[in-house]
């Protein structure tokens, strides 16, 4: 896909807050792009200022849970993006086939 081009989720709203996620396949930088996917939890629109608790997870080449952080609290102090450069290992990931891609 490219380093810094990401795959946004549907946007959900969330006590008046309007959020997605954000996965950038090849990183958010030169540096992440051969090794880590990078992630993000985004505030869209809504009053600001709000403290969040969250986590989020992928499954692996195993169809199993491969990477969950837990724990992560950010307060969104303004309509901006949080989360991981290094979010998981590109190699622990399960390569998507052209049959699961139109699924």
């Amino acid at each position: 896909m490219g380093i810094n081009k990401c795959v946004n989720s549907s946007p959900f709203s969330i006590d008046g807050r309007d959020w997605n996620i954000s996965l950038y396949p090849d990183g958010w930088n030169d540096e992440d792009k051969a090794s880590y996917v990078s992630a993000n939890l985004n505030l869209l629109s809504g009053p600001v200022g709000v403290k969040v608790k969250f986590s989020l997870s992928l499954l692996g080449k195993s169809d199993r849970e491969e990477k969950l952080v837990k724990g992560q609290t950010y307060t969104f102090d303004r309509i901006i993006g949080y989360g991981w450069a290094k979010f998981m290992e590109k190699s622990k990931l399960k390569p998507l086939s052209a049959s699961s891609a139109h699924n």
